[in-house]
């Protein structure tokens, strides 16, 4: 009997240990698609900012 509990409490254990891996490991990859997706915006914001300054210096070229 001691010795199923004991393994019982190994699997309860080693299956939490799977658990907690998994979870850090999808919210390390949430972090990292977030700053992906923050890097992509100031990307776009930025490219669209010049783009708007060379239409408005042309404009006064003209």
């Amino acid at each position: 009997m001691k010795n199923n509990c004991v393994t019982i409490g190994f699997k309860i254990f080693f299956l939490m240990l799977v658990l907690f891996i998994l979870i850090l490991f999808g919210l390390s990859h949430n972090i990292n698609n977030t700053n992906n997706n923050n890097n992509t915006n100031n990307n776009n914001n930025n490219n669209n900012n010049n783009n708007n300054t060379n239409n408005n210096n042309n404009n006064k070229k003209k």
